[in-house]
């Protein structure tokens, strides 16, 4: 990624979800975060052995999907932006 698109894209990331989430949206947010925190710990203290080696690998691939998919949407959006500056400024 050229540097421009990066300094966007870590100033969005960096900015919080709160930015972008209304208040319902966010209490669901946090809400889910907890309950995948808590699932998580229990889970690692269940597993064992190949079990626990697979659960975190599993979970380390789950979180680079989660990198992508923000990645992804960062740049929809940033296309989007785009092609409406462009309108824009094609109507004057």
């Amino acid at each position: 990624m050229n540097s421009i698109l990066e300094s966007l894209y870590l100033y969005a990331m960096e900015s919080g979800k709160n930015r972008y989430l209304d208040r319902d949206e966010l209490r669901d947010y946090r809400s889910a975060v907890c309950a995948m925190e808590r699932l998580s710990d229990q889970l690692e203290h269940l597993l064992e052995g190949e079990s626990l080696r697979l659960f975190k690998l599993y979970a380390e691939n789950c979180d680079e999907e989660r990198h992508y998919d923000d990645l992804s949407t960062f740049r929809k959006g940033l296309a989007i932006g785009l092609k409406l500056g462009a309108l824009s400024v094609s109507e004057r």
